[in-house]
């Protein structure tokens, strides 16, 4: 416990004296969640103390550099959405809407920290292989536990990641090992340096085993994504060799899931066209239906925010457990009516359009080789696959989509200032 202190102690410091130490160790935080892991923890708020000192650092340090919010068409999306989350005070149970202002203040604080602090590449590369890192544990022991299981528990266990939070759900799980399979494949075979590539080609391995392991058939659509979007952007590498090595490797991938993944995985996956005689995809219909008849009840700023589950039985829900929309458009439209609605279309649609606005620069400026130019394209995928899971899951108030934004809104304004100090 002692040394436990003084090596929590000594991270904070170092947090403070370099916020960019500081928000790589709250990802760590976030993803590993010490405090839930070891009990004991629980009352220091071990992530609010190291925001606060992180923040702190933040606002000594770059404050004086350059205006600090407002720089992008994503900061003005994401300050009106917290002005409608407030808004929605009005409508629904205030303490629940307070809940998830605070959750949404998080995610847009850890959105304008990267976006202030990972300014080089070498900050970008450090970020990414974090995530990777962070996920490839979470991914690891639950292939882990996976093994452990009785044979005849696969067909009803639903695993999820150790330490709780956003990743202890299967479902939710499985979304965050889809999303970070697109850094490690556009690193596998494009990274620098060649060393690396092995690690991150077997991290593909990890978290697609992982996502088997979950059982889970909204994972499985969520890799869809993956293969969908890695298939577009392999298929447009340059030169032959790449090209073909990347559709390889998702051939090789899809098959070697149909040959050696469990029959119980199998079965449940071959169910997803079979909805109708599924009880957990009526219920999300029905669920989703709710959803619906909230909106129109209160079209512009819906039933509030954070109050679909206490709305449920209003709107003629029967379920005791799980009474979340299981769909985070409609849970945007739900409890924050159009209003919210638009402000997720309009900060997914401008960070799609910069991602891809990325991409058409880097190509006129011969940088299809580079590692922003990767990076940039698997960060397109990842949040592509965010989206299609957020058809089955309830993912609006998670970190890791503002994480994603601000790594697309990172790369954008790191290849320009790179452009620009060539040119000079």
């Amino acid at each position: 416990m002692f040394w436990l202190i003084i090596f929590g102690t000594f991270l904070l410091i170092l947090s403070v004296a370099s916020p960019f130490f500081g928000i790589i160790t709250y990802i760590g935080i976030l993803y590993l969640r010490p405090q839930e892991v070891y009990l004991f923890l629980a009352p220091y708020h071990i992530p609010r103390v190291f925001a606060i000192a992180i923040i702190f650092g933040f606002l000594l340090r770059y404050a004086k550099e350059k205006k600090v919010f407002f720089n992008y068409k994503q900061d003005k999306i994401l300050f009106a959405l917290l002005i409608v989350i407030m808004l929605s005070f009005t409508v629904g149970w205030i303490p629940k809407c307070l809940e998830v202002w605070e959750q949404m203040a998080k995610n847009i604080i850890i959105y304008g920290l990267i976006v202030g602090m990972v300014n080089s590449e070498k900050r970008l590369k450090v970020l990414i292989w974090m995530l990777l890192i962070m996920s490839a544990i979470l991914g690891f022991n639950t292939i882990q536990e996976y093994k452990a299981l009785d044979p005849r528990a696969l067909s009803y266990m639903r695993l999820g990641g150790f330490s709780g939070g956003y990743f202890a759900g299967a479902g939710d799980f499985a979304i965050m090992m889809n999303i970070v399979i697109p850094f490690a494949f556009f690193l596998g075979i494009f990274g620098n340096p060649l060393i690396l590539r092995p690690l991150a080609l077997w991290f593909v391995y990890i978290f697609i085993f992982a996502i088997i392991a979950t059982n889970q058939r909204g994972g499985v659509i969520a890799f869809g994504g993956v293969i969908l979007g890695l298939a577009y952007f392999g298929s447009k590498s340059k030169g032959f060799f790449k090209k073909s090595l990347s559709i390889a490797l998702l051939i090789a991938s899809i098959a070697g899931i149909i040959a050696f993944s469990p029959a119980a995985f199998k079965q449940r996956a071959s169910t997803i066209l079979d909805y109708q005689n599924q009880d957990t995809a009526v219920n999300r219909i029905e669920f989703w239906k709710l959803g619906i008849k909230m909106f129109l009840s209160s079209p512009l700023l819906g039933v509030g925010a954070g109050n679909y589950p206490l709305r449920y039985w209003d709107f003629g829900g029967w379920e005791q457990a799980w009474r979340v929309p299981h769909n985070m458009y409609i849970e945007a439209l739900s409890e924050l009516g159009i209003l919210g609605f638009s402000c997720l279309f309009f900060l997914l649609y401008f960070t799609f359009k910069d991602g891809f606005s990325t991409i058409r620069i880097l190509k006129q400026n011969n940088k299809t080789g580079s590692f922003l130019y990767s990076v940039n394209q698997a960060a397109i995928v990842s949040l592509f696959t965010y989206c299609v899971g957020g058809m089955f899951q309830s993912l609006f108030t998670y970190p890791m989509l503002y994480i994603l934004i601000a790594i697309l809104v990172s790369i954008r304004a790191v290849a320009g200032q790179a452009l620009v100090r060539e040119s000079c």
